[in-house]
């Protein structure tokens, strides 16, 4: 055996036995979850604009849904930590199991956008809310909690955590782009009509569902957690959210975001004051602009305080706002302010350091 393919042997056994080290496939594989939740936060914000729209549904209807189910949402969360901390080991392991909520997700995400016309508006106010709650209370509450007991399972130490975040960040913030573009576009064309936006929802269901469920079927739990550790208990929770406040200025800071999410006031004024609901989406070509900003955002939070971002960043959306406040159709106008508000979103990912 020559010497270099002995030097190319041992390049690849040390690469192997490096205890840091992150296999490519696996790293894709574990992105495919969160780019489906994250494209299932973007389609949910067209819910507001189908329930109005489409179904007729009063615009207080939609609202008071929409806050309900954050709310109910709010206590699910700590039910599901709770749920997820206590579940038994299987030969699955025992966070990896709740990746099925995936597919919970995209069923339910369907059936919501599949409302039967037939119904009257209590009956559609009805279903609306069954599966709005259903997909943010239930399927991503569970699957939102398992994410980090499944990464402690499934690699070997924080150095790789540090890496799968990073990397599986990047990719999901491309993928989630690409439908941020496309959806638009694609509910554009279907108008108001009820059929076709079930057909579109469909397509779109299927397609993340199969990426969504591969961080289930290909990355395994090899490591074991410890076990000795004593288990959270709800008075624990509690004692925490009593005795810490700045808990509670989090929470605030979410729930203003779901709402303001919920509301999807931007779909409004694409279809309405632009005129067009597809430029949305080529517009949203400007958010890749901002994605290098992604790779210096962990430089930044080195330098400067997560406090002092997330002020820069209610500064960029007041920016942004007020641009979009004054450009009616004007696309240059446009692309800047949604610049201004793709970076004010940008601190908000970090907000599990804090």
């Amino acid at each position: 055996m020559s010497t270099a393919t002995t030097t190319r042997a041992d390049k690849r056994a040390a690469r192997t036995a490096n205890p840091d080290r992150l296999a490519t496939g696996k790293m894709f594989a574990w992105s495919g979850a969160g780019l489906s939740a994250g494209a299932n936060t973007v389609t949910l914000g067209f819910l507001s604009l189908y329930c109005t729209d489409t179904l007729g549904l009063p615009p207080a209807t939609v609202g008071i849904i929409i806050l309900v189910s954050n709310i109910i949402n709010g206590f699910s969360g700590v039910v599901g930590a709770w749920i997820v901390d206590r579940s038994p080991e299987t030969r699955w392991g025992k966070a990896r199991p709740y990746e099925l909520a995936v597919l919970g997700i995209w069923v339910a995400t369907w059936f919501l956008f599949a409302t039967p016309t037939s119904l009257d508006q209590t009956g559609r106010t009805l279903w609306v809310t069954v599966w709005f709650v259903a997909i943010n209370a239930v399927f991503a509450t569970l699957l939102n909690c398992n994410d980090t007991l499944y990464m402690a399972r499934a690699f070997p130490n924080r150095n790789v955590y540090a890496k799968v975040a990073a990397y599986s960040g990047l990719i999901t913030a491309i993928g989630v782009a690409v439908i941020f573009i496309s959806l638009p576009i694609m509910l554009s064309r279907a108008g108001k009509d009820p059929a076709l936006w079930a057909s579109t929802i469909a397509i779109y269901s299927v397609i993340l569902t199969i990426l969504g469920v591969s961080r289930g079927l290909w990355v395994k739990e090899e490591y074991q957690t410890d076990s000795s550790e004593e288990l959270v208990r709800f008075r624990d929770m509690l004692a925490m959210v009593k005795a810490n406040p700045w808990i509670w200025c989090v929470a605030l800071y979410t729930l203003l975001g779901a709402i303001q999410g919920g509301a999807a006031v931007g779909n409004y004024y694409f279809r309405y004051i632009v005129g067009d609901l597809a430029l949305a989406g080529v517009l949203g070509f400007a958010n890749f602009l901002i994605m290098p900003l992604l790779l210096v955002l962990p430089w930044l939070m080195r330098k400067l305080s997560i406090s002092r971002l997330l002020m820069f960043a209610q500064v960029f959306a007041v920016i942004g706002a007020a641009i979009y406040a004054v450009a009616g159709g004007t696309i240059p106008l446009l692309v800047i302010g949604g610049l201004f508000l793709g970076l004010s979103a940008a601190p908000g990912a970090f907000m599990t350091v804090i």
